[in-house]
């Protein structure tokens, strides 16, 4: 059952960390262990780039988590290391407020924090590329018309 949703978060405006795909690992979740050290082995990364899987997404939602100083944003608007001597209370309030980030972009399951920056790079680099095709057909629009009033 995926409790971290947030239906808020569209363009922006109000989002959820546990929804957000720069949530990150700063290490191993005890259910992943033996993965962890067998991927960190075998890719030879840092445990911070590591997916933070919707298992654990649903813990930190429902405040089940056992040890939220294993979670990071990969942005940097906060760290699990500043929760250190924080009640439990005040991290699972924190991190589970809906608020703005000017950062936030949608989790998509199976990928890392960097490549969720890199589907927001290219959800931009979109963004962009149909503006500037809108724009170049407004302005190919404006000038046939001139070109329609120049004739007469």
């Amino acid at each position: 059952m995926q409790v971290c949703y947030n239906t808020d978060d569209v363009f922006g405006r109000q989002t959820k960390c546990c929804s957000c795909g720069f949530l990150a690992l700063n290490e191993p979740y005890p259910f992943m262990l033996e993965t962890v050290q067998d991927f960190k082995a075998a890719h030879d990364i840092e445990l911070h780039s590591m997916e933070c899987p919707q298992r654990v997404r649903d813990e930190m939602a429902q405040r089940t988590l056992s040890d939220p100083d294993i979670l990071d944003c990969t942005r940097h608007v906060w760290s699990g290391s500043s929760f250190r001597d924080k009640p439990e209370d005040t991290v699972f309030q924190t991190l589970n407020s809906s608020r703005k980030c000017p950062y936030f972009f949608p989790y998509n399951p199976g990928y890392s924090p960097a490549e969720h920056r890199e589907l927001q790079r290219e959800a931009k680099n979109q963004r962009l590329l149909m503006i500037g095709m809108l724009l170049a057909a407004l302005i190919g629009a404006a000038a046939a018309i001139v070109a329609q009033l120049i004739a007469r």
